[in-house]
């Protein structure tokens, strides 16, 4: 639980100290090279986490182009 509290902290703190516009820039970003198959997503995901996105913001943004996998019953 201390960890737990720790890192949420964090979280609080990277995410009040950058900029909410870049982040919202490079998740969009991430979004329309992830829709377009012949783009090599790496450069916007790293444009992302250099903004200071985080992993789950990045993953959000990319389930919306994806989908979430979902496994079938075997038979």
């Amino acid at each position: 639980p201390v960890v737990e509290v720790r890192q949420l902290a964090r979280l609080h703190e990277v995410k009040t100290a950058r900029s909410s516009d870049a982040v919202e820039d490079a998740l969009t970003q991430v979004g329309k090279d992830a829709a377009d198959p012949s783009v090599n997503l790496m450069p916007a995901l790293l444009e992302a986490v250099n903004a200071y996105a985080t992993v789950g913001e990045i993953t959000d943004t990319l389930e919306q182009v994806f989908g979430t996998y979902t496994e079938r019953a075997g038979t």
